[in-house]
């Protein structure tokens, strides 16, 4: 068998959540491991996709969804890339910019592919837990450095102080700064994409897959200075966004797909609070959060997805691949849906954390 490059040896996938990984006789299940806008796409955005060309290559630029997009951000289209999700745009960026021998920083706990994009780029990854730590970090002949706003599994957003204040220190010390932005729409007061429009060491990524709930379109955008983006552009395979990702991407800045996301956004961040607080009085621990997902303590998240899901049809993100083996991770659904989960945990109480704990 052939030998692999040594950096990818042992390298293993990073965890995510979602029915994909679950034996064919369990994916039947209640879904709260993904953090997804449950009240589903806007039927415009349906509409568009269903009536795109199949049959054509897609533009391998998607300069109509980059318009799209320039339009509704105010922004320069040559400042906007189209990606199939973040995470096709994080690898994309990690092979333009780093390499082994070079090193990267992630704020942690966080999305996995951040580590795992920039261990088979080769380079070094070191976890830091506050903005400070990073900002010293930075001086260690870092080259990249990902954050999120809001952050995941916690549902925390930073601040734009803090954000600012970490710019600043990536331009002084010529690092890549890589804000993630994939939940900002879930946020009592989105700070919008994107947060530094000019700044020439940032680059904004936006999901589209969340409040629009297309995940399984695989659509993002990448906000950089186009010199910046030309470096991940020649790092990526051609056509890297679908036709499909490409009409979605454009029907979704219509008023029409605009509006649905915005109001159903809304309602499920008031679903999500009336699930906090019903968690709240049944006395299991949970942790405040900016967005419609949270931690909820218990004594081994291992046991207590196994137990939901085995016992209650009810699948909810363990939180051990993010170093919290004592927290699992929901993600507001529809009302009635959030009841079955919160009667689910009631049958399995004895997995949870409450006050007394």
């Amino acid at each position: 068998m052939p030998t692999p490059a040594s950096h990818m040896a042992r390298l293993a996938p990073a965890v995510h959540g979602g029915r994909a990984a679950l034996p064919d006789e369990q994916t039947a299940v209640l879904d709260f491991s993904v953090c997804l806008n449950a009240y589903g796409p806007s039927p415009v955005v349906r509409e568009a996709m269903a009536a795109c060309a199949v049959d054509e290559y897609p533009d391998p630029t998607a300069r109509a969804a980059r318009r799209a997009a320039a339009e509704s951000w105010r922004c320069d289209a040559d400042w906007l890339m189209v990606g199939a999700g973040s995470a096709e745009l994080l690898h994309a960026i990690c092979r333009a910019y780093l390499a082994p021998g070079r090193r990267a920083v992630v704020l942690r706990p966080c999305f996995g592919e951040y580590e795992r994009a920039a261990l088979l780029a080769g380079a070094s990854v070191h976890g830091v837990h506050d903005v400070a730590a990073m900002v010293e970090w930075l001086a260690h002949d870092v080259h990249v450095a990902f954050v999120a706003t809001p952050e995941s599994p916690s549902g925390r957003s930073m601040s734009r102080d803090a954000l600012e204040t970490l710019a600043n220190a990536c331009l002084a010390h010529d690092v890549l700064l890589v804000v993630d932005q994939a939940y900002d729409a879930f946020t009592p007061a989105p700070l919008g994409t994107p947060i530094f429009p000019d700044r020439t060491h940032v680059v904004h990524l936006r999901s589209m897959t969340k409040e629009h709930a297309l995940a399984g379109v695989r659509v993002a955008f990448a906000h950089g200075h186009p010199g910046v983006l030309a470096q991940i552009e020649a790092a990526r395979v051609p056509w890297a966004s679908s036709q499909l990702a490409q009409a979605a991407a454009q029907a979704l800045f219509s008023p029409e797909a605009r509006a649905h996301a915005r109001e159903t956004v809304q309602r499920l961040r008031a679903d999500s609070l009336q699930l906090e607080l019903a968690l709240r009085r049944q006395g299991v621990t949970v942790s405040a959060s900016d967005t419609h997902y949270r931690l909820i303590g218990c004594r081994s998240a291992t046991d207590a997805q196994d137990a939901l899901l085995r016992h209650e049809r009810v699948l909810v993100r363990d939180c051990t691949s993010f170093g919290l083996p004592r927290h699992i991770r929901v993600a507001a659904r529809l009302p009635h849906e959030n009841a079955s989960l919160l009667r689910a945990m009631r049958a399995q109480a004895t997995h949870f954390q409450t006050g007394d704990d």
